[in-house]
């Protein structure tokens, strides 16, 4: 499905050239296009050479203007703005698009990008009828995303003005995060937030809308969601969790999904971590709960918020495993999120020597952290840590970019990422 249509602005948007001739006109329908496509939840940008205060003065004019988020306009090539804006929404490149009336811009963009769809500018009326920008659900979220994202954006924005520690900056959002079991209402989102969700998302399942009524109504399902707010706005539906009661004392998590919208907050945690101790009031025989991962990279931070809350491998085959928590256990949610639910209220790398590549671990932990006081016995992972399972997966990135390495999922363990001094260790070892 595509998330981000990109949209060129001359001879595609608009006919004409706005550098030539200010005159420029919409193209016959193009703003049922851009209405259809914004009411369905498909976000819009643009990525257009042409002068950045000129042509946002014409889309304001147009009354436009406030259709496109992130929007690149300038000089530079287009697949470079292209790749700033699926940056800033984190998002998979093959879930965006690119509309171009010039077969060089497309192919450019094409090649530098690939998974990025393009189309020629003449077939703009035809794509809310295609398959790729059909919603998997009408929801309140999708008819809010560009709300939302404009949220996030204010969010981040306010993040990157804030004087002091990010743990401060949390602390001021004021987090409120309901967990509970779903309703039938809820029953378009899940659907949805399951269609759309990668990165957190154990088994990239895209589960049906009668699955998600099965484990809305039968005995031996659950189904959890969870609503986030804070003082930026009300988020909605942002993370859903899919559970089976097996025999034996036996849970299984078949599903769990979590918005991208809201990384790098500790959500994910506080979010299963509750699902799991409200199963555990409710069933007090269960004895461990189970829980399958697909792995592939862009699902990588659903592996290390499993790792975060302490499941350890049980089996692997091909690309799926089976990791498994005993319990009981209990959770520490971030003292920034108030949670809510119906039971709590609540250079060449090898020549390196050891200090070397202690200095540069230190180095990526603090800019990571955005603190500079990080030394071999800062805390990474687990109750006491303090990286997220996202700013986790952004460490272990940038390791393997400064020291030439690759973390495989046998790597990703508690033990050798939980201290900056651990981390040091298995760089060392894997150097030599």
């Amino acid at each position: 499905m595509i998330k981000c249509l990109i949209w060129d602005l001359d001879d595609t948007l608009w006919e004409g050239t706005l550098s030539e001739d200010r005159r420029v006109t919409l193209r016959p329908g193009i703003i049922e296009v851009l209405r259809s496509l914004d009411a369905r939840g498909v976000l819009l940008s643009i990525a257009s050479r042409n002068d950045h205060e000129d042509a946002m003065e014409k889309l304001m004019e147009l009354g436009l203007a406030h259709y496109f988020i992130y929007p690149q306009i300038g000089w530079a090539p287009k697949a470079e703005g292209i790749r700033r804006i699926v940056s800033r929404l984190n998002i998979g490149v093959d879930a965006a698009a690119f509309i171009d009336d010039n077969p060089f811009e497309r192919e450019e963009a094409q090649a530098c990008l690939p998974g990025l769809a393009v189309y020629e500018a003449g077939v703009y009326g035809q794509l809310p009828d295609l398959p790729e920008f059909q919603a998997p659900a009408i929801t309140g979220e999708a008819g809010r995303r560009r709300e939302l994202m404009l949220i996030r954006a204010e969010r981040e924005d306010a993040e990157r003005q804030f004087p002091g520690t990010r743990e401060e900056f949390l602390r001021s959002c004021s987090m409120e995060l309901m967990v509970r079991p779903a309703r039938q209402q809820d029953s378009a989102r899940v659907y949805e937030l399951a269609a759309r969700t990668n990165q957190w998302n154990n088994g990239l399942e895209r589960v049906s809308q009668d699955v998600v009524r099965n484990y809305m109504e039968m005995g031996d399902k659950r189904l959890y969601v969870a609503e986030l707010k804070d003082r930026f706005g009300d988020h909605g539906i942002v993370a859903v969790a899919m559970l089976d009661l097996l025999e034996e004392g036996l849970a299984e998590i078949r599903l769990f999904c979590i918005s991208c919208r809201i990384e790098g907050r500790g959500i994910g945690n506080a979010f299963l971590g509750t699902v799991l101790e409200l199963l555990q009031l409710d069933h007090p025989e269960l004895r461990e709960v189970r829980c399958g991962y697909k792995s592939e990279s862009r699902n990588r931070p659903a592996l290390m918020l499993l790792k975060l809350l302490g499941f350890t491998l049980q089996e692997r085959k091909d690309d799926f495993s089976v990791y498994g928590l005993p319990l009981p256990v209990s959770y520490l949610t971030p003292d920034w999120i108030h949670v809510h639910s119906p039971c709590k209220a609540t250079e060449p790398v090898e020549e390196r020597n050891g200090d070397e590549v202690e200095r540069r671990v230190i180095s990526l932990v603090a800019k990571l952290w955005g603190r500079p006081e990080v030394g071999p016995e800062t805390v990474l992972l687990g109750g006491r840590g303090i990286l997220d399972s996202v700013t986790a997966v952004q460490l272990i990135a940038e390791l393997e970019n400064e020291f030439r390495v690759v973390f495989d999922e046998d790597d990703l363990l508690l033990e050798s990422l939980s201290t900056v001094e651990n981390v040091v260790r298995f760089i060392e070892a894997k150097l030599n």
